[in-house]
């Protein structure tokens, strides 16, 4: 843990059931069996397409039809929900998701940032609190779906500190005014008890001090 003579603490502010997933789109398209791939489209002979949806050959153009002459819906389970994304690093890293996904992303934990905050009556930093340091203590389940710690800072902290820029609760992000932040994981046993708890310290140490003569 931090040293208590380097690192003062100043605040700390509770998220209780953080969101772990964004809603990306309303109704997800409906995908149909075809001879080949494409935007709507599951590549699928007809003799892999399972026998439960009775395929009996393809239409005109390529599209996998039943007795009825009807299209066979490959997703029918999910054609129609909403579609759903985890909040997750990789998502960012590996760029995996798309722009539009990561943007979807980061928009709603900002706006999810910023109602908190208010819900909080969050207070800005004085000039004298700086510089800080943010630790993110994250309580979640364990399984092995758990995400790893970085992560989990790379979605959450990020944005929390970017929230924390936008809506003038702190001068900047960088290092002048915040020298690091991190998170900590801590187990729990329900899903429900999930929280994020984020503390505040002021960096007293020397050499970081000569800082506030800048600010």
């Amino acid at each position: 843990m931090l040293d208590k003579k380097l690192f003062k603490q100043i605040r700390q502010i509770t998220i209780p059931e953080y969101i772990y997933q964004v809603q990306t789109s309303k109704a997800r398209i409906a995908k149909y069996f075809h001879k080949n791939s494409g935007r709507g489209k599951v590549k699928k002979n007809i003799l892999d397409v399972p026998k439960k949806y009775k395929a009996v050959g393809y239409d005109l153009e390529g599209y996998v039809i039943d007795a009825n002459n009807t299209r066979i819906v490959a997703n029918s389970i999910s054609a129609g929900t909403p579609k759903f994304i985890p909040i997750n690093g990789q998502l960012f890293y590996s760029q995996s998701g798309g722009q539009f996904t990561r943007a979807k992303v980061v928009n709603a934990l900002h706006e999810y940032f910023k109602q908190e905050l208010i819900r909080l009556d969050f207070k800005p930093f004085e000039d004298n609190n700086y510089p800080i340091v943010i630790q993110m203590n994250w309580f979640a389940p364990y399984s092995h779906k758990t995400p790893d710690g970085t992560n989990m800072s790379f979605a959450y902290l990020k944005t929390f500190e970017d929230t924390l820029t936008n809506n003038g609760y702190i001068i900047d992000d960088e290092v002048r005014y915040v020298t690091s932040s991190f998170p900590i994981y801590s187990p729990v046993n329900s899903f429900n008890d999930r929280k994020l708890v984020f503390t505040f310290y002021q960096d007293m140490r020397a050499e970081v001090q000569q800082f506030k003569l800048k600010i």
